[in-house]
Order: structure tokens, then sequence, then C-alpha cells
């Protein structure tokens, strides 16, 4: 197609005068925006605009679907003008000069597309002149007037409509959401993504957002929120109550602990911030009582005060000696001299005088806080002498003047100018004596030797070749005398392909044992075990050799009763005693009638465990049948309705005298005598034995709160370390009906008794140790008699038989 000239006529809108021109400059200011009319065709509607921005020229389209090309390509949004491009609506090309000289618009037709209508460049209104496209006629020629310039009320309108846009879009994708403050706040402001208040609920994009409030009393809140996608949403928030402020000071006292429900908070004098509410507070200071006390804080800020008086922990205690100047011990730790006064901490305290060249004086002092208090005057004894006694080999057990008074090595406080008479023993030795008699002050050291005391055992066992083990160690073919230390052994017989044979024994010089061993192919059922080192019933003996020693406890003994005055005894007749308590499986194969029961939900009848809720004439009869089966003499015989021991006693099975008894718990064969099962003193230790420990709590009235030996009520026999000659349960598991019958013997003085079996007859009989029910100082002392003529679930028995 030829491109046609064209031209524009400016009218006056007033006079109607026309100017006619082939290309005019365009007056455009920054903001301002002319359109671009295609008369005829479009009915006079805008097809674009033309706007000026930062000094550069730009192009839009007014809708959708308009056919408006630049340069040939079609514009679909708004794009900058160069120099030289040439913009194309319908039939009507734009050529437009952009330099920085010119601003200039060339307006051409293409020929056939349109007869005269011709586009029109409209820039905004002005009071008296409009802009039109006519046709033109060559020829004539004008000049082209000035471009106008986009008027700033067409920018107006634009931006109130792309405002109104952006409303309409907010409200369509905003959330109503309320937002909850308690309490209410005083102010309160919502930031984010253009947050609206309307009628006391916010529309919110969904996002997030910060709420910020005020209240007096309360902490500022800042808190961030989210708004999810769907409508009507409530949001809640809680404004914090400030803390109050506490003082708490503690007078002349600075430096105590405050404690605010438990945790340590500051010291004195000291300022804390505690929630509003009721609250525990502790003060502690090193020396002084704990002071403790609930108090109420205000909150909100507010301030309190509390103004605590700490009461001392300690007291005065004024100690005159005579002499004078003697060092005060509380608890092993120098508090200063007599008279004093000291200051001693409230509570028990072991409190010692001590002053070179006297004995030291001890009590126990008992203290009351702020409770001051004054002894009465001391009168210090001249100091004892001092034996440092060593003994070889060591660990013999040491008696001064018949107390026993420890183990060697040992440092001896002796009485000045006197004789002391010195014994010192050890199991498989002899003992060893010396009399001693010292000044006032003096220090003498003193060892005892104590030769080897050496039993005879004898040995034959089948079948040859048998090997002979001593405590572990072999000692060559088994059919031997060997001579061994007057102390237990572990035996053991040994030949491959049968079974081990072991026991336990105590040689005893003067009293030679022999053993007779046949060994049981493995796999073969054994026979019977040999006469005198168990029962027909496979219940293993153990031999006791007798001795003198002193039976009862001293009158000074804590837990000591009546019943249990001292007496020296002798046995002159080995016996054996079974190593186990008699068993409910023992038992059963003489009476299997008996049950032994339960106590509440505990089994006493398990085949195991100890035979009990037996009488003592029970275990009389069950004696007599061991005997029977043995070929023995009985040893018990019924008198009318009671049963009664024969006169002598003859070697048949019975049960221990109660001599027999305390000689094999207490001295184990030895010289000194030992107070508990265990040892000397409280509490047991672990797994010596059972008694009423912490599992026994809900069956017994009492317990040893902090032991445990895992059975409530009796445990299997022989569940818990032997004594010294092998016995087991000595102390603990079942008390034991024992040969005598009851009776209160008094003080045997310088008199000895000899083999004692108590009076001829009686209703009660001595029952001797602890049971699973006991946790008292009292019973749980080797020395502790009781007796009675029933049956019981926590009384059973051993047997015994004499050696010879």
């Amino acid at each position: 197609m030829s491109p046609q000239t064209q031209a524009l006529l400016v009218r006056d809108a007033s006079g109607g005068r026309q100017y006619e021109a082939g290309d005019f400059p365009l007056r455009v200011g920054s903001g301002e925006a002319a359109d671009i009319r295609l008369p005829g065709l479009t009915s006079g509607e805008t097809l674009a605009f033309l706007g000026m921005e930062a000094g550069e020229l730009f192009v839009q389209p007014a809708r959708e679907g308009i056919p408006l090309l630049l340069n040939e390509k079609p514009v679909t949004e708004s794009l900058w003008l160069r120099d030289g491009d040439i913009l194309r609506l319908e039939n009507v090309r734009l050529h437009f000069e952009i330099t920085e000289a010119r601003l200039a618009l060339r307006v051409e037709s293409v020929a056939g597309e349109t007869a005269t209508e011709q586009a029109v460049v409209v820039p905004p209104p002005r009071p008296a002149e409009s802009i039109e496209a006519v046709a033109f006629e060559p020829g004539h020629g004008a000049t082209p007037p000035s471009a106008p310039r986009v008027r700033p009320l067409t920018l107006a309108m634009w931006a109130a409509f792309a405002l109104l846009a952006l409303l309409v879009a907010f409200l369509f994708s905003a959330r109503s959401v309320r937002i909850v403050i308690e309490p209410e706040p005083e102010h309160a402001e919502v930031s984010g993504i253009l947050p609206v208040e309307i009628g006391g609920r916010y529309l919110l994009l969904s996002g997030s957002h910060r709420v910020q409030a005020e209240k007096p009393e309360y902490r500022k809140l800042d808190a961030e929120i989210q708004v999810g996608p769907e409508q009507n949403q409530e949001i809640v928030l809680r404004l914090e109550r400030l803390p109050g402020i506490l003082e708490v000071t503690t007078g002349n006292v600075q430096g105590a602990q405050v404690f605010v429900d438990g945790e340590p908070r500051a010291q004195t004098p000291g300022e804390l911030e505690i929630p509003e509410g009721v609250h525990e507070l502790g003060v502690v200071k090193e020396r002084y009582l704990p002071y403790s006390e609930s108090v109420t804080i205000q909150g909100g800020g507010a301030r309190q005060a509390l103004v605590v008086e700490l009461v001392p922990g300690w007291a005065d205690v004024g100690i005159a000696s005579q002499p004078p100047g003697a060092g005060i011990f509380i608890d092993g730790e120098a508090a200063g001299v007599t008279p004093g006064p000291v200051e001693v901490m409230a509570g028990s305290h072991r409190l010692e005088l001590r002053l070179a060249g006297h004995k030291t004086w001890r009590r126990q002092l008992e203290v009351r806080a702020n409770r001051h208090q004054t002894l009465a005057p001391v009168s210090l004894e001249i100091a004892d002498a001092v034996l440092e006694l060593a003994s070889e080999p060591e660990a013999a057990q040491v008696l001064v003047d018949g107390t026993y008074r420890g183990e060697t090595p040992i440092s001896l406080d002796l009485a000045p100018g006197a004789p002391h008479e010195i014994r010192v023993s050890r199991a498989g030795h002899r003992p060893a004596t010396e009399s001693v008699t010292l000044a006032s002050g003096e220090t003498q050291q003193s060892t005892l030797r104590l030769p080897v005391r050496r039993g005879e055992v004898r040995i034959t066992a089948q079948p040859p070749g048998a090997r002979l083990f001593v405590d572990g160690r072999e000692r060559g073919d088994a059919n031997q005398a060997v001579r061994l230390s007057a102390r237990p052994h572990d035996l053991e017989v040994r030949h491959e392909g049968y079974q081990p044979f072991r026991t336990r024994i105590r040689p005893e010089p003067g009293f030679p044992l022999a053993l007779s061993v046949a060994l049981v192919e493995v796999g073969a059922e054994p026979e019977a075990a040999e006469a005198g080192l168990a029962t027909p019933e496979g219940q293993e003996l153990i031999l006791v050799t007798p001795g003198r020693f002193r039976m009862g406890s001293s009158r000074r003994e804590q837990g000591r009763r009546a019943n249990e005055a001292l007496r020296t005894v002798e046995l002159t007749r080995p016996f054996l005693i079974s190593a186990r308590e008699v068993s409910n499986k023992d038992f059963d194969a003489f009476d299997p009638s008996h049950a032994s029961g339960s106590l509440d939900s505990e089994d006493l009848d398990a085949p195991q465990l100890p035979v009990v809720n037996v009488t003592w004439e029970q275990a009389a009869a069950y004696c007599n049948w061991l005997s029977e089966r043995e070929s023995l003499p009985p040893v018990y015989q019924k008198q009318g309705d009671t049963w009664v021991a024969r006169d002598p006693v003859p070697n048949g099975y019975r049960l221990p005298t109660e001599a027999e008894w305390e000689w094999m718990a207490r001295f184990a064969g030895g010289e000194a005598a030992q107070k508990y099962p265990w040892g000397m003193a409280l509490p047991p230790t672990p797994r010596s034995g059972n008694y009423a420990d912490t599992a026994a709590r809900d069956l017994t009235p009492s317990h040893l709160p902090e032991y445990l030996d895992g059975f409530a009520a009796s445990a299997p026999v022989a569940s818990f370390a032997p004594n010294e000659l092998g016995i087991y349960d000595l102390g603990g598991n079942v008390a034991e009906w024992s040969h005598d019958p009851y009776s209160i013997a008094p003080g045997s003085g310088g008199s000895v008794e000899t083999d004692p079996t108590g009076p001829a007859s009686g209703r009660h009989h001595v029952i001797r140790g602890s049971s699973w029910k006991d946790s008292s100082i009292t019973r749980l002392r080797l020395s502790f008699r009781d007796y009675g003529d029933s049956a019981r679930p926590d009384v059973g028995f051993r047997i015994a038989r004499y050696a010879d």
C-alpha cells in the first residue's frame, strides 16, 4: 500500500478556525496522557494511550483485543517509545520523532483501508479546544500546532480507578479476624499487610501480622499471629501480669540464701521478682536455723518488704573440768578448752575432754538451738597405761580379764597399778596368755606368738587312684592321713568318670577323724551318705569340737534381757550338728500330713523352705525317727502326756542344747564371742541373713529400713553364707527349738557348768536365734533367749547328736 499524507485539523471551539499540517509537535507533560481515537470504525472509542513518565514517552493499549502494532509487533502492555518507532492502529500509522530537541508525530493513512476518517490524538481536555482528524486536501499546507499535554484530572481519575480495583481485590482476599486480648488493654495496634479494623474485627490478609498492646501493671504485649485462609477467625491473646518485687532483709546477718518455691533466687539483702500469688519462701544461712514462710505476692509491679530474723542454730555450752585447761572436742574436732564456753550446733554430738596424763572423758551431748547450757564439772581421772599388743599371726582375738577387746594389732588402755590377764587366740592355733602390770601413763609393746594346732584326718577312698584336694589345692592320693590346722577346711575327692565328693571338716587335736569315701560313677544313683557325715536322709552334719566359754551377755550390753545372765560353761563332748535347718522336704519324709501353711500371700510350705508351725514335741519325735533309721538309741521318751530327754543323754539324734547352740553360733569354736551373726555392730552387712527387711514391712510391725535380703518371709535353707564352721542360718530365716526346757539361770560367778542341758522337764522350751520377723537390737543379738510351748510360723529346728 502507498501511504498518503494526512493532516490534523485543530479547531477553535468558539470560532471554528482551522489549521492544517502534515506533522506537528507533541506536548505531553510528565504524568499526563493523550488518547488515540479512530472515528467511524470505532465510534470514537479510545484505542490507546500516550503518556510521559520520567521524561520518557510510552504507549499503552486501552483494552484487550485492539489490533495495535508497534513496529509491526502486537502491543499488549505498556511499552516505551523510541525515535523512529511506528505505531499502527487499523489503517493508520503514527510515526514518532523523538530527539533531545524535538518530540513530534506524523500521521499517515494506508490507501484503500478507509476513506476520510483519520486518527486523532486527543490531549487531556482543556477549557477552550478539542482536536479531531479531518481529510487533508493536497496543496494546502499548515504548520502543525504544538502537541497538547496530558491533564492531571485524567491521571487522577485513573489513579482512583486503580485504587478502587485494589480495594475490591483486598476485600475479596482479606479474612475477618476477631482479636481478643485478655484483660482488655488500654491501647492495641495490629500491624502487617493492610490491616483494616471494622466494628471490632479486623480485615487481614492471610499470613503473619504483629499485635502490640499495653495496659498498666502488665507486660507490654508484642506477639506475632498467623492468619489462615478460613473466614471468621478468632485469636485470643493474654497479657502477662507484671511480677511483684519483694525486698528480703535479714537484719545484721547478711549473705543468707533465699529460696522461692524451693529454687535458689538471691542472697540477702536483695530484691526478687516473684509472680503474683502465694509462694513458699525459704531463707538458709550456715549455722542458723532454716526459715520458711508462705508469702502472698500482689504482683503488677507492686513492691513489698520482708524482714526475717534468723535464729542461731547453735548454743553456748560451758564445760568445767578439774584440772582445767582440758581440750574440748566435739565429734572429734577441737572446739576450745575448759571451762569454755564453746559454740555447739544443735543436735546430738560426741563430747570429749582430753588432757595429757589423764583419761579421755566422753559423753553424748544434746544441744538445742539458742538454748545455752552449762554442764556439771568433770573430774578427769589419771590416764591408763597403754599396751600396744601384736600377735603372730595377726588378726587374733584379744581378751583382757575375760572381756573381748578386739583383734591384734591393738592398742589397749589398762588400769594402772593392777595386774591384767591378756589372752590371745585364733582359730587353728593354740592360745597365748601373759600377765601385765603397768604404771599410770606407761606404754608397753608386746607380741605374742600362737603355735599352730593340728588335728589328723584319715581318709580312705574308692576307687583306687582318687585324688585329694584340701581348700582347693591338690594333696596327692586320697588314701592318706593328713594333719591340718584346727580350723574349718573344705575337702574334695575326685576321680575321672566319677562324681566328686565334697565336705567341710574341722580337725581338732586329740580327736582324730576318719573319713571313708566311695565315689559314685557319673550317671549312677548316689548311695546313702556316710554315717557321721550325714543323716540317712542326706542332711549334712558338721563336727564341732568342745571348749570353754562365757555364755550370756554383760549387763552393759545394749538390748540385753534379764534372762541372759553370764555363766562360764565348758563343753567336753564333741557333737555333730546339721549344717542346714530341717526343710519341709526333710520333715515330709517323717510326717507327710504336716503343712507349714502360709502367711498372708507368702507360702511357707515349699519343699526347700524350713519346716515351721511345728511344736517342740514334733521336733523331738522327728529326731527319734532319725535315730531309729540309723539304729541309734532314741533320746526322747514319753512320760504321761509329755516328752522328756533320757538321762544320761545317749548319742542318738536330738535338738542342740542351748549351750551347744551358743557355742557354735557366737564362738564358732574360737575364743571371742560374736555379738551379731555378721559381726560386732549394726546394721547388718548386705546379704548376711534373712531378717525383717523392707520386703517384710507388710508382714512385720517393724523392719530394717535400709536392708534388703530379698525374702518377705522365710527363705530356702542355706540361701546365705555359712559361719566359720560351715553352719547356715544361725541368725535369721527361722528361730530354732533347743533341747533344753526353759529356765532363768543365775550367773555362775566363778563356777563352771559342764555340758548343761537345762532342767529335766518343763512346759516351755528354749528358742534360740532371730527370724525373718526380727529387726530389733534385742532379737538380732546371738545371746537373745526366747521360749515357747506352741508352734509358730517363724520357728523351726535343726538336729544334733554326740559324736562319741
